[in-house]
């Protein structure tokens, strides 16, 4: 039971990292459109 808590532990981490890391794309170009419509 510990090991299955385990990977369940490292699978949830790993999908939040993953979340994080679209969101941080997400804004980057949010960010270069918000610059192009404001030029």
């Amino acid at each position: 039971i510990n090991h299955l808590s385990d990977d369940l532990r490292h699978d949830f981490l790993l999908s939040i990292q993953e979340v994080n890391n679209r969101s941080i794309l997400f804004g980057e170009k949010a960010s270069i459109l918000l610059l192009l419509c404001k030029s």
